[in-house]
């Protein structure tokens, strides 16, 4: 099969373009040389972009400085300086650039290319990105994405590592389906499809929660119990009705879920083998589902 080969490092829908546009949205300071790129960030913009947290280097060192990349596009511009990272396909700060994107929804649209792969045509998904928040005994947050295939309909959880895939500008050419569902039909896929993974993903911590909570009403009213058969009413502290309107708040341990972003990919399509005109997609590792039946209506303002 054809291979794609990466954009260029320059001109339209190149990797410099994107990294670029990525660090201005990023509110990066940046200023083009001969050679290559300096990018200044300040602690709280560069942890954004590498997704964990910042450590000044040695004791006496300024928390609020800016620190300065030194970025190229290409070997020759990487071997000019030796303070330049070479952002190409497969690099770190690449993969760091596409991660924020995604996270952040900066990146309108985008098509998925695979090493090898070529596509027979390109599908429209709609990624969406929730905000997830358990509220109950243990608390906790974390991040969930949900893929909505807006040709059929489908929609499924987004795997944490899909696999060697990069974005780039265009399709390469190939064709590209256009979207049957609305923004607001491809949101409601989405939770739907959110709702059944909880329901499986976090029932063993929704079960913990209320028997957490069963044991310690239990406790109170043991001790309430005991505090009026010995001194009646007035042997019954503040503290346990102070408890109880505590333990009131939790008595339904939820989920609450908030989508923070959502990115447009455009995802390759193949034939599952020679002479079967079965579609198949190599990113999800998943059959693709025929057009959507009837109607979708026509699309609403602002969808893809």
């Amino acid at each position: 099969m054809e291979k794609h080969e990466p954009p260029l490092a320059g001109g339209p829908g190149s990797i410099r373009d994107f990294a670029l546009a990525v660090l201005e949205q990023l509110g990066a300071q940046i200023t083009p040389g001969d050679a290559g790129t300096r990018v200044e960030l300040d602690p709280a913009q560069l942890e954004r972009l590498e997704g964990q947290p910042w450590w000044p280097a040695g004791p006496d060192a300024d928390p609020s400085q800016r620190i300065t990349l030194y970025l190229a596009f290409d070997p020759d511009s990487a071997r000019a300086d030796d303070r330049a990272e070479l952002v190409t396909p497969g690099s770190c700060r690449l993969e760091q650039l596409v991660s924020l994107a995604l996270r952040e929804g900066r990146l309108g649209r985008a098509w998925v290319r695979m090493p090898g792969v070529r596509p027979r045509t390109y599908r429209p998904y709609l990624l969406f990105h929730f905000l997830l928040r358990c509220v109950g005994h243990q608390p906790r947050e974390n991040l969930a994405s949900v893929a909505v295939d807006l040709v059929s309909g489908y929609a499924l959880p987004w795997p944490a590592r899909p696999g060697p895939w990069r974005l780039a500008a265009d399709g390469g050419g190939a064709p590209a389906e256009s979207p049957r569902l609305s923004l607001g039909e491809a949101h409601q896929r989405a939770v739907d499809a959110l709702a059944r993974a909880l329901a499986a993903t976090e029932r063993a911590w929704l079960a913990a929660a209320r028997a957490w909570l069963e044991r310690e009403l239990d406790s109170l009213y043991a001790y309430v119990r005991a505090a009026l058969a010995q001194d009646g009413e007035t042997g019954v502290a503040a503290g346990p009705k102070t408890r109880l309107e505590e333990l009131q708040t939790m008595a339904r341990p939820h989920v609450r879920a908030r989508a923070e972003a959502a990115t447009l990919l455009y995802m390759p399509l193949v034939r599952r083998g020679p002479g079967d005109d079965a579609l198949h997609n190599p990113v999800l590792h998943l059959p693709v589902a025929p057009a959507a039946t009837g109607p979708t209506g026509p699309p609403e303002a602002g969808s893809p």
